[in-house]
């Protein structure tokens, strides 16, 4: 991966965790493990339509269903270029294949954040400036009323 896009990714996923006032500072430093996620899809027509065949559970406490949604939304279809980076492909269920269905892989970035509370894993939209999916940590919250 080039560093300006490594940069670009790091920066992004810095600035998405922030977005919640609650959340731990980070920094881009802190952003490691960045590679490509290839989800596998199958179906006709348009892309809302095509349903996950995967099942598993690609981000910690993010469901299967809401990944399978913004993946459709923010997944490429073609092949990036991925460099060094690493290529994690996930599994198909076969079960979940129709005779008739089409194919389809789509492919997110995948990063971790490492914070003091334990990392936070995210998927990126490979587009500039495009979408983040994750769950933030928290730093403190405010104490519950008596």
């Amino acid at each position: 991966m080039e560093p300006e896009r490594r940069d670009e990714w790091a920066a992004r996923v810095v600035a998405w965790h922030h977005r919640d006032p609650l959340a731990l500072r980070v920094t881009p430093q802190q952003v490691e493990a960045l590679g490509w996620l290839d989800l596998p899809f199958a179906g006709e027509g348009a892309r809302r339509s095509w349903r996950a065949v995967f099942s598993e559970q690609v981000l910690p406490g993010v469901s299967t269903r809401r990944v399978a949604a913004w993946a459709r939304r923010h997944g490429q279809e073609s092949r990036p270029e991925t460099g060094e980076l690493p290529l994690h492909q996930v599994a198909i269920e076969r079960r979940l294949v129709r005779a008739d269905d089409r194919a389809v892989v789509l492919w997110v970035g995948r990063a971790t954040l490492q914070t003091p509370a334990g990392p936070v894993e995210v998927l990126l939209d490979s587009r500039p400036g495009g979408a983040v999916l994750g769950r933030r940590r928290a730093g403190c919250r405010a104490a519950p009323r008596p």
